[in-house]
């Protein structure tokens, strides 16, 4: 994509505050400032994982049984050469929600949990929701493991995995960035009103923000 197109997709976005298309299916999203990397729903697999400042897990990765597993997946993710690293918890991380001492044990890799509250990375602030919970704060980034209803939510044969109220709290917020996974078959990009929803399940994605003005900070050709 040229970057005359990629300026193009900017039109009606505050000038303070980027969220820039580039690639196939807008999967990649470049910044001077903060490259953002998601992903969901590995189930116990290691992919690929772009390089990048800020790493998002949307939940569903730590699907061992025992702790064994678990501090193995542990040290996998904390391996990972990103210099932040975020995680909401999935249905499926069964093994990790069983520890009494979750919380520690992710940050020893260096991973911060976000259970219900906010974080500020470099003046981005990223909240995550826990699965089930649908009360969310204002925030640049949302993280959920499940989907908002009806925005890339379906699942096996069709079936809409999307919570309803947590649509409502995003229609409200407007976040400039929804990332979540849970239903892999609807894994990709849409953007609705201001903000651009991300499912991650199984598709490890770059997106980065930009944080000043686009006459400040030139955009490059993917």
């Amino acid at each position: 994509m040229s970057a005359t197109a990629s300026a193009i997709a900017c039109v009606g976005v505050p000038a303070s505050y980027y969220f820039v298309p580039f690639g196939h299916a807008c999967r990649h999203i470049y910044t001077d400032d903060m490259n953002l990397v998601m992903f969901s729903d590995s189930h116990g697999a290691r992919p690929t994982i772009p390089e990048g400042d800020v790493l998002c897990v949307a939940g569903d990765v730590f699907c061992g049984d025992d702790l064994q597993s678990l501090r193995s997946d542990l040290r996998w993710l904390g391996s990972l050469p990103h210099k932040r690293k975020l995680f909401v918890q999935g249905n499926h991380d069964l093994v990790l929600k069983m520890q009494s001492n979750a919380e520690e044990l992710l940050a020893e890799q260096g991973i911060t949990l976000l259970n219900n509250n906010s974080i500020d990375v470099d003046g981005v602030r990223f909240y995550g929701v826990s699965y089930g919970a649908t009360d969310i704060q204002p925030c640049d980034v949302l993280m959920s493991h499940v989907p908002p209803a009806g925005v890339l939510d379906k699942g096996l044969y069709g079936k809409a995995l999307g919570c309803p109220r947590l649509l409502t709290a995003v229609q409200r917020l407007k976040p400039r960035v929804h990332l979540f996974g849970h239903a892999h078959e609807s894994a990709g990009h849409t953007k609705i009103d201001e903000t651009d929803f991300y499912n991650c399940a199984e598709r490890p994605t770059s997106v980065h923000i930009y944080t000043g003005s686009v006459a400040e900070r030139p955009i490059a050709s993917d």
